[in-house]
């Protein structure tokens, strides 16, 4: 279930326009299923998005060196954040 979880939020964060980069992390039945299910509650994908430009908004402000994601899923912060090193961690799929 938390592969699934993670690809639906991906596919959220990808259809907002918000990750560029999340496409790349979740197949094509994925993809299927969480653009449908966006369609049908377009509010958990505006929720989705806000929350992850909240937290890229976040990390710009106070310029980190070091982030340590946990629970970080299909998360693409440390392909945007080239000057941050990333630890994600994650359960094994």
């Amino acid at each position: 279930m938390v592969a699934k979880t993670a690809g639906l939020t991906a596919v959220w964060r990808q259809m907002s326009k918000v990750d560029p980069y999340a496409k790349h992390y979740t197949n094509l039945y994925t993809k299927l299923i969480g653009y449908v299910l966006g369609k049908l509650d377009p509010n958990s994908v505006k929720t989705i998005a806000q929350r992850t430009i909240l937290i890229d908004n976040l990390i710009r402000k106070i310029n980190p060196k070091v982030i340590v994601e946990i629970g970080a899923g299909y998360s693409s912060r440390s392909l945007k954040f080239k000057n941050i090193k990333f630890y994600e961690l994650d359960l094994p799929i």
